[in-house]
């Protein structure tokens, strides 16, 4: 009975394991594929490319293209040069002018006067003058004659001494600067020739041949002039006209005004050259001025020394060498 038993209990554990083998054989054979072991070569397998954009062919660009609109083309960059500046005007003797200077009509220019300079040394002599003594209005030049702003004033100058008549008298004072070495010779010929009368003509010489300066130019000019040349000749080593252009230098200095030209209008300094209405104004404004003074009792000889003091920030300075004419 109990060897019955036994049997029967190993012939189940015998339907038991074969069933257990049966199961296992079966689950190793559905497991899924990637749950295999790769083998070596599997490892160098070649990545997986990405995969290329498509490209467009020629023909393709070229249609893309067409349908876009065109752009107008830039006009190419040309280096223009600015425009050349006008050129002044240039009267009848080569001398510049400018706008609203009066045309010289052949009207001659008012005569010269001979202002009085009380304190000046023996040999010294009067500024050479346009106008009347009696004008109301004194205009003192201080010019350079190797100056080229000073050769543009000179016809708006004399368009002023046509317009304003008897209303103003120009007094012209030499200031050679150092820089320019021909000024001085050329300051003391002009007055060389205004001891002889002819201030005013060998002046318009020297400014219409600029670069002619030498002593053989101011001999050519005196002779043209019809001038005594021996006596000119003597004038040019002058010691007291050398003196007195050197004075005259000196006192615009003094005066601050220290380039050229300078202008003082009854004593009132304006240095460089603005314009021909600019001056006219100042000339005008003075003559108002005058006529105020003289409306109230001021006499005309008198009008002349008290606006300067009114005018010049060195009063003293200006009376004592431009009017009264004292040496240094």
């Amino acid at each position: 009975m109990q060897k019955q038993s036994f049997l029967v209990l190993l012939g189940i554990l015998v339907l038991i394991a074969g069933a257990l083998v049966l199961w296992t054989n079966s689950r190793d054979s559905n497991l899924p594929q990637q749950l295999s072991v790769p083998s070596p070569a599997e490892h160098t397998a070649t990545p997986p490319t990405v995969a290329s954009q498509p490209t467009e062919t020629p023909k393709a660009v070229a249609a893309v293209a067409s349908s876009v609109p065109s752009q107008p083309t830039p006009p190419p960059i040309e280096n223009t040069p600015p425009p050349p500046r006008p050129t002044p005007p240039v009267a009848d003797d080569g001398l510049p002018t400018e706008e609203g200077v009066p045309k010289d009509d052949g009207t001659p220019l008012p005569k010269p006067s001979v202002p009085k300079l009380p304190k000046a040394p023996d040999g010294w002599l009067p500024p050479p003058v346009l106008g009347a003594a009696t004008a109301p209005v004194t205009l003192v030049i201080s010019s350079d004659f190797q100056c080229p702003v000073c050769r543009r004033v000179v016809k708006p100058i004399e368009g002023l001494a046509r317009e304003m008549g008897d209303k103003v008298r120009i007094e012209f004072r030499h200031h050679a600067l150092e820089s320019h070495p021909r000024a001085e010779p050329a300051a003391v010929a002009s007055m060389a020739a205004h001891k002889q009368g002819k201030f005013w003509e060998f002046h318009n010489l020297l400014f219409q041949n600029p670069g002619k300066l030498s002593d053989a130019d101011f001999e050519q000019y005196a002779q043209s002039l019809g001038l005594d040349m021996e006596q000119f000749r003597k004038d040019l080593t002058n010691e007291a006209i050398i003196a007195q252009v050197r004075t005259e230098g000196k006192a615009a200095d003094m005066l601050d005004a220290r380039g050229t030209p300078a202008f003082f209008v009854n004593g009132k300094p304006q240095v460089g050259w603005g314009s021909y209405f600019g001056i006219k104004g100042m000339v005008q404004r003075e003559f108002d001025a005058a006529q105020k003074l003289t409306a109230t009792g001021t006499k005309l000889e008198d009008v002349y020394t008290k606006r300067v003091e009114e005018n010049s920030p060195k009063p003293d300075i200006f009376v004592k060498y431009f009017v009264e004419g004292a040496p240094m």
